[in-house]
Order: structure tokens, then sequence, then C-alpha cells
């Protein structure tokens, strides 16, 4: 029985970097400063109180603290960071090689075509990685020196492992699409850009809409992305304390969805008939 090798290839991954390093370097200094300033504002220029601390409770004067910036941060503008991210480079890597036909130079080789794919989804999330993680480090610093780090940074880790596991789930949805809709690159641009619009729509209704829209939020698909930290209702930040089996069945469902879309995305792409 002939062993076949699961991980990605590195070459392929390699290549991708290679052909995209500009648009990845562009993108991660950009979101860097994006997140500097973030907490910049609302830290120290919009801050009263100039005290710096993850979670403020009760404390006069003050109404921002890092809980509020990266509810600024996490729970909007990395998502569709990421969507945008995985639907640029799937339309690099995978609709774009197979509409101009150049996915040969890798099929003609003795990779399977699932380990093809496979790399390509493992290089999109490599790109998300690499764009997200330079910002944490001014997170980390700002998060390490709070007065109250002791009781909360676990809590912030977790909300931000829970937006890259989130993230990560966009990657293998559009790479399933990529892999269903191969023969029209425009129709899937539409459909990805669909999605993010959709996204979108429930973040405008979230802060603009009237009272009603609450109850949109179990149509949204934001709705697994699992929040620990929250601003609280009356001027100051509050942690609320998400029940911590819906927080880790979350992170489970993320994971399942992710493996499940990924692996349609590698099953699909093998049986297809690309037409080249």
């Amino acid at each position: 029985m002939k062993f076949t090798n699961p991980l990605p290839n590195k070459y392929i991954i390699i290549a991708h970097f290679k052909s995209n390093w500009k648009w990845i370097a562009g993108m991660t200094a950009s979101w860097l400063i994006a997140v500097v300033g973030i907490l910049i504002y609302t830290v120290h220029i919009n801050n009263a109180s100039n005290l710096i601390s993850i979670v403020i409770d009760d404390v006069p004067n003050s109404h921002n603290s890092i809980s509020l910036a990266l509810k600024r941060i996490i729970q909007s503008s990395p998502i569709f960071i990421a969507a945008v991210v995985s639907s640029s480079m799937i339309e690099n890597t995978i609709t774009q090689e197979i509409s101009r036909g150049q996915i040969t130079l890798w099929m003609t080789s003795s990779l399977s075509r699932n380990r093809i794919m496979y790399s390509k989804i493992m290089f999109v999330w490599l790109v998300n990685l690499l764009i997200l993680a330079p910002s944490l480090v001014p997170i980390f610093v700002y998060s390490g020196i709070a007065v109250d780090a002791n009781q909360y940074f676990g809590h912030m880790v977790l909300e931000l492992v829970g937006m890259f596991v989130f993230s990560l789930m966009f990657t293998a949805i559009f790479a399933l699409i990529a892999s269903l809709f191969s023969h029209s690159s425009r129709l899937v641009l539409i459909i990805q850009f669909s999605i993010i619009g959709y996204m979108f729509l429930f973040e405008v209704l979230e802060l603009w809409g009237p009272d009603w829209t609450q109850y949109l939020q179990y149509f949204d698909i934001r709705s697994l992305l699992v929040v620990v930290l929250v601003s609280g209702t009356k001027g100051v930040i509050n942690l609320m304390e998400t029940n911590l089996g819906w927080v880790l069945g979350a992170l489970a469902i993320n994971i399942a969805l992710t493996s499940v879309f990924s692996y349609l995305a590698c099953w699909i792409f093998k049986r297809k008939d690309l037409m080249l």
C-alpha cells in the first residue's frame, strides 16, 4: 500500500509567498499601524484617568480600557480583514490558477490533488497569521503592564484565540466556494464578497439599527465568535464572563467547521473536471 504524505507541500507555500510577499507586507504594516493607533487613542488620548487596564469596573471618570480597544479591534475589523485576505489569496492561488491553466504546474508533479489544495489552504492560513500576529505585540505589551493583568490577562488571550480560530473558517469556506465554482472566477468573487457584505450589514445593524434588530443576531455568522470581554452599558467597561462551556464549545465548533469545509474543498477539487 502506497503511503500518502498528508502534510502540506512546502514548495507550493514558498512559491505563493514569493509571488505575493509585497501585498502581504503591505497588509501587515497597515493592520499593525491601525491596531497601535486604536490602542493609543483608546487607552491614552480618550482616557480621562490615564489608567491602563484590561477591564475597568466602577472607576470614576474613566470610560476606556484595553477591553474596549479589543472590542473595536477584535469583534469587527480582524474578521473583515481575514475575510478579505482569504478571498484575495484564494483568488490568486486557486481560482486564477485554475482559470489560466497554471494549476497544471502542480498537477503534473507527483503531488496528489488533495495535497495541492491543502497546501494552498495552509498558505492562506499562514498569511492570515502573519498579518494578524505582529499586532499582538502592542496588545500584549499594554495588557502586561495593566493594573489588572493578573486577573484578566487570560481572558484577553482567550478572546484572541477565539478570533483567530474563527478567522480560519473563512479560508476554508472560501476555498470550498472556489472548488465548487472553479469554472467562474467572477462568480466565486461575487459569492465571497456577498458573505462579507452580509457580515457588514449585521455590523451596521448592531451599531445603528433599531431595537428589534437584536433578534437578528441568531442569523449572524459572527455569533460563533465568542466574546469574553465586552463593554458595559453604563459608561464603564465590565467583564461579562461567558459560560466557559460555551466558550470551549464554540471553539470546538469553529475547529470542526473549519475541518469539514477544508475536507470538502479538497474532496471536490480531487474529483472535479477542471477542463484544462
